[in-house]
Order: C-alpha cells, then structure tokens, then sequence
C-alpha cells in the first residue's frame, strides 16, 4: 500500500515537471514571436523611412535641376540681349562658348549629385545593417538570460525533488516456481532543459 503510494504520487510529480517544461516552452516560443514581429515591425518602418528620404532627395534633384535651366535660359537670354549689339560673328561664338560651358557645369552639378546621393544610400544601408546586427544581438542576450533563469527555476525545483525516491517493484520467478517482489530504490533525474 505504501510501495503504490509512493508510485502515484512520484507519477504527480512527473506529470508536474512534464507541465512546467510545457509552459517554459510555450514561454519561450511567444517571446521568440514578439521578438520576431518586433524586428519585422522595425525593419518596415526603417524601409519606409529610406524611401521617404529617396524620394525627398529625387524631389530636391528635380528642383536644382529645374532652377539651373531656369538661370541658365535667364543668363542665355541676358547674353543673347547683350551680344546682339555686338557683331554677328561674335555673338555667335559668344553663345556657343557659354552653352558649351553651361553644359560641362550641369554635366559636373548632376554628377556631383548623383555621388552625393550613393553616398547617402550607402551610409545609410550601413546605418540599417549596423542597428539589424546590434537587434539580433540583443536579442540572443535576451534569450540567453531568459532561458539560464528558466533553467535556474527549474533546477531549484527540481533539487527540492531530489529528496524524494521512485521506488520501483518489478516480479521474478525462480526454478521452483516461487514468486518474489524484489524493491529498490533509485533517485529521482534531475530536470534538463534542451
């Protein structure tokens, strides 16, 4: 009657720990699901923020760009006005040499530009990529700690069982047919966690 008793309640406390690594895991993988929307939810905003500065910087280009023609049109017609009281041949020339030198400068402005914005994009691709990296790590510190403190719980109750014994009964038969309950006695493992 002892012997059964000890056995159901050594089956509780199996059945007990059993529950406990069930809900440390369900524990585990939610954390692990908010962690990863987080990152998701961190990652769309940095995505929208790049974009909006793209387009920021698209819209700035076209106003320069606009703004050039616009000074440029001005000083042609300016020098246009002016040269036409000179001789023909000479404003002629006048006007190839400023036109020649109006595109070498809007050649130089665009590319100057266009380098400026690689350079914005790259940094700010390593901007993203440095924070990504810096999130991932912290969140593997965060797991780390979380998963030693679940252990930590575990093992401080598992200690507590340790005091206990399974008693276990097993049934032999000898040659002359006499039946024997043999008993011994062994220690309750120790909770691991995967």
């Amino acid at each position: 009657m002892n012997t059964d008793l000890l056995v159901c309640k050594t089956f509780d406390k199996i059945i007990i720990i059993i529950i406990i690594i069930i809900i440390n895991i369900i524990i585990i993988i939610i954390i692990i699901i908010i962690i990863i929307i987080i990152i998701i939810i961190i990652i769309i905003i940095i995505i929208i923020i790049i974009i909006i500065i793209i387009i920021i910087i698209i819209i700035i280009i076209i106003i320069i760009i606009i703004i050039i023609i616009i000074i440029i049109i001005i000083i042609i017609i300016i020098i246009i006005i002016i040269i036409i009281i000179i001789i023909i041949i000479i404003i002629i020339i006048i006007i190839i040499i400023i036109i020649i030198i109006i595109i070498i400068i809007i050649i130089i402005i665009i590319i100057i530009i266009i380098i400026i914005i690689i350079i914005i994009i790259i940094i700010i691709i390593i901007i993203i990529i440095v924070i990504v990296i810096i999130i991932i790590i912290i969140i593997i510190i965060i797991i780390i700690i979380i998963i030693i403190i679940i252990m930590i719980i575990n093992n401080n109750s598992s200690s507590n069982n340790n005091s206990n014994n399974i008693i276990i009964i097993t049934c032999g038969t000898n040659v002359s047919s006499n039946t024997s309950l043999k008993a011994r006695e062994r220690p309750t493992g120790m909770l691991t966690m995967l």
